[in-house]
């Protein structure tokens, strides 16, 4: 019985907190900053994302780094990472939600990428949203 209740505990305890979630070796660093909250004055993200983005999306290649920035959606409850991944010219910037709990909103953050990229390699940019 003693067996069964800590079996029981350790499988509770791991089913709480956050996620581990191996990053990509070649992200380097990030940060988000907090641009909106959802609502009416987002509807072009959806229907024109890529001109809403505009205006916080950039790269810059330099000495072996690349720097990506662009505006993702988030649910405002969840802890979330970035992320990324490429597949043969692509480079996908990702996050991934790290915390169990979530909730019905929404929040648009600037994500800011920076890549280790030797040879300064060009990508095509895509985001997950």
């Amino acid at each position: 019985m003693r067996k069964l209740t800590f079996i029981l505990i350790l499988l509770i305890i791991s089913c709480k907190g956050e996620k581990t979630v191996k990053q990509d070796d070649r992200l380097v660093s990030w940060k988000s900053d907090f641009i909106m909250e959802d609502g009416e004055q987002v509807d072009g993200f959806f229907k024109d994302h890529e001109n809403f983005i505009k205006p916080y999306f950039s790269t810059k290649y330099k000495n072996d780094t690349l720097t990506v920035t662009t505006l993702m959606r988030i649910n405002c409850c969840g802890n979330t990472i970035a992320d990324i991944r490429t597949s043969n010219d692509t480079l996908y910037l990702l996050t991934r939600q790290i915390s169990n709990e979530a909730c019905a909103c929404v929040d648009y953050y600037k994500f800011t990428y920076i890549i280790h990229n030797p040879g300064n390699r060009e990508f095509i940019i895509q985001s997950e949203n």
